[in-house]
């Protein structure tokens, strides 16, 4: 598992699904974790954030961008559902 020190800079990691590559930006809070990413290709979803404690739900902007603070650190993944119903998974990664 990475470790990071609290006021490191944040790390950039990309994740990637067969229609779908997510950008975040991890910024390291002690144990938690905060995030700002954002789509490859601009649009907006609904996009889950799996982690260890749970799923959360964001919804990117017209440009695909989405923050999302308190998250555990450890592993995510991310799930997109487009307005055409269509639902895409990435890899999981530890953050």
């Amino acid at each position: 598992m990475t470790r990071w020190a609290v006021g490191e800079a944040p790390h950039v990691l990309t994740f990637d699904a067969p229609t779908l590559s997510v950008v975040v930006q991890v910024y390291p809070l002690g144990p938690r974790r905060r995030i700002l990413g954002q789509l490859t290709v601009p649009r907006r979803v609904c996009l889950e954030v799996r982690h260890s404690e749970g799923v959360r739900t964001v919804l990117t902007d017209g440009l695909g961008r989405f923050t999302m603070d308190d998250l555990p650190s450890g592993l995510i993944g991310f799930v997109a559902y487009t307005a055409s119903g269509r639902r895409d998974a990435t890899h999981w990664t530890a953050i």
